[in-house]
């Protein structure tokens, strides 16, 4: 770390006028530029003391901000299925019972979010957050987190862009070496302030709407944290990306989405003999369209008689999603008539039961969670864990790139068969990058 980090954290308990003057800037990011079309996620962990702290008169303000490189490189398959086991586990969990409803998740960000977790607990409840990671042990989850990061991040041809940060109640004392690892590993930015006071939540408000670019205000203005809030985790994912071959305007016009709250009439976007693989499972169908920065995005439509609560409860559809895609499942290359609503969904979701049902219990428990790596100074308990969500795409986020590669491989012969591909019914998308957890899942009820 930086002579300036090493400073702040040796007075993480006794800030200076220096550090509260710096609370004034903004956190520090290489080539940043406003995005008209983003997609982006919150995951906001809230913990508690199980009692009443002594309140300072003192503002927010930052005791270390995370700087993040322009792009950090990752090489293919060195994550390749290690995330199955908590795709498999966190997807049906986290979109079943949406109903009539749109339902939006970042698998990504919450896997990033309870890996912090892990980081400032020990015991039984470290020891459910890796089994739902699907990790042997912390040192492996830490190495398989900083490569996620490292995996997603790009600021380059579109923007995958993830950020981390720790809110501290400057009434108590916190692990130097905890939030080391944190600074280190994950790129956390470190926060001190009085809790429950207006401007530390104006900050941690602003933190997260300069991360998402504004996407996600109205949820993050809702977010607050209470006086005897011990701290808060903060994680975010911000995505942009154009497509590789674009929508024409021309050809959006009104059609009939048949929703399950009734018809209604929405613009489809369509592009006619699109080349690509059709995908095809026992319950469902997919095709995919590619971004120019390597993402993509795959629509993902149940047969008719297929109900959405069944299909994001198909163990066929996780696998699907996982890195089993290329092998299990049947695929031909085809002339694909693709019609997609427009859309702009979003959720705001409480993760407390979920997680509950997911093994991790004992963290939401005062004198059972063991927090013990962040503080010796009062006991601790997670109160409230939320992720706000949202997903949209139109012709503005869809802008074409091209380019010609000439690769010395062997020539695949061109599709001869064709099919319509028609999103007229509730359908589900996702947003995947190589052999990575998906950055989003989420499905369209209502476009």
């Amino acid at each position: 770390m930086s002579d300036k980090s090493e400073k702040i954290f040796d007075g993480i308990t006794n800030v200076s006028d220096e550090l509260i003057e710096s609370a004034q800037k903004k956190p520090k990011r290489r080539g940043w530029r406003r995005l008209r079309t983003p997609l982006a996620a919150i995951l906001v962990i809230a913990i508690l003391c199980g009692i009443a702290l002594t309140r300072r008169g003192l503002n927010a303000y930052a005791v270390a901000e995370a700087e993040y490189p322009k792009k950090a490189a990752f090489p293919r398959g060195e994550f390749y299925g290690e995330g199955d086991a908590f795709l498999t586990a966190v997807v049906p969990e986290l979109l079943s019972g949406a109903g009539d409803e749109n339902r939006v998740c970042s698998p990504i960000n919450v896997y990033m979010g309870l890996s912090m977790l892990a980081e400032l607990t020990d015991g039984g409840t470290r020891d459910q957050l890796l089994d739902l990671l699907g990790a042997p042990d912390l040192t492996a989850q830490r190495e398989r987190a900083n490569k996620v990061w490292n995996a997603n991040y790009s600021t380059e041809r579109g923007r995958s862009v993830l950020a981390n940060s720790i809110w501290l109640n400057r009434d108590v004392s916190y692990s130097k070496a905890t939030l080391n690892i944190l600074a280190q590993n994950y790129f956390a930015s470190s926060y001190s302030g009085e809790m429950g006071s207006r401007g530390y939540n104006e900050a941690l408000r602003k933190w997260l709407n300069d991360q998402t670019g504004g996407l996600l205000r109205q949820q993050a203005g809702q977010l607050s944290m209470d006086p005897d809030t011990v701290m808060t985790l903060a994680s975010t994912v911000f995505f942009k990306g154009t497509w590789s071959d674009e929508f024409k305007k021309g050809d959006t016009y009104p059609e009939t989405f048949h929703g399950p709250g009734g018809d209604e009439t929405c613009d489809f976007m369509h592009m006619e003999r699109m080349q690509g693989q059709y995908y095809w499972a026992e319950r469902f169908s997919a095709v995919v369209k590619h971004f120019t920065n390597g993402r993509a995005m795959w629509f993902i439509l149940p047969d008719e008689g297929v109900s959405m609560e069944e299909l994001v409860n198909d163990p066929e559809l996780v696998s699907f999603l996982s890195s089993e895609r290329y092998e299990r499942f049947g695929s031909k290359d085809m002339y694909i008539n693709l019609s997609v609503p427009k859309f702009d969904v979003g959720s705001d979701l409480d993760l407390r039961e979920p997680l509950r049902a997911l093994g991790v219990t004992d963290a939401f428990e005062l004198g059972t969670a063991d927090f013990s790596p962040l503080t010796q100074d009062t006991g601790v308990y997670v109160s409230r864990v939320q992720q706000a969500a949202r997903v949209q795409i139109d012709e503005e986020g869809c802008t074409a790139a091209a380019y010609i590669a000439i690769v010395g491989a062997g020539a695949a012969a061109p599709p001869t068969e064709e099919i319509d591909f028609v999103l007229d019914r509730p359908f589900l998308f996702a947003i995947t990058y190589l052999d990575q957890l998906p950055l989003f899942v989420g499905i369209v009820n209502d476009p």
